[in-house]
């Protein structure tokens, strides 16, 4: 096993930053293509509660002076290619934009800085890790971490609440059929 480990390429976010001209979307109806980016929303939730769940354990790993230093490369490796993913999830909604729902759009602008934010910072880790492998536990690594963390953690809390939003919201308009059909 080496004890390198690639740099993160982030060439989906990069797709992502690229389209800055935002069109203005009109609402969908419960098309396959709506739910296909809701579903892409949900996938994107989990890589980020995951991607928090690396880091965290990466975090522990530092505190434990006991582990050897290639104990930190399977969480860094499974943290840099949650992000990838994530990336690639994100440009995938950044290209179809236009059929996307408000609620929707807006759900990705929430959580593109944030994964930004993300990337440069598992970046940064890895960089480091690759660079300083025998000064695991400095405080710029631990940094790095506690903000990858961080980070991925609110990207899956805004995807959690803007998906609890959207359910509610259908089962509110459902409700609404339902009633108003029981009065004509």
């Amino acid at each position: 096993m080496t004890n390198r480990i690639g740099s993160i390429m982030i060439g989906a976010i990069a797709c992502a930053m690229a389209s800055a001209s935002f069109a203005t979307a009109k609402p969908a109806v419960s098309t396959p293509a709506a739910q296909e980016a809701r579903q892409t929303l949900a996938e994107l939730k989990g890589l980020a509660s995951k991607a928090a769940g690396d880091a965290f354990q990466l975090e522990i790993y530092i505190r434990d002076a006991r582990l050897e230093r290639d104990s930190q490369m399977f969480p860094l490796v499974a943290l840099k290619t949650d992000v990838n993913r994530m990336g690639q999830d994100v440009a995938s909604l950044e290209s179809r934009r236009d059929l996307l729902e408000p609620w929707e759009q807006q759900a990705v602008d929430k959580v593109l800085p944030l994964l930004r934010e993300t990337a440069a910072n598992a970046e940064s880790a890895t960089v480091y890790f690759n660079e300083n492998g025998t000064h695991l536990w400095s405080p710029e690594y631990r940094s790095s971490l506690d903000k990858a963390y961080r980070d991925s953690d609110q990207i899956a809390n805004t995807l959690k609440n803007y998906l609890k939003f959207e359910k509610v919201h259908q089962q509110e308009e459902h409700l609404e059929a339902t009633i108003g059909g029981g009065t004509k």
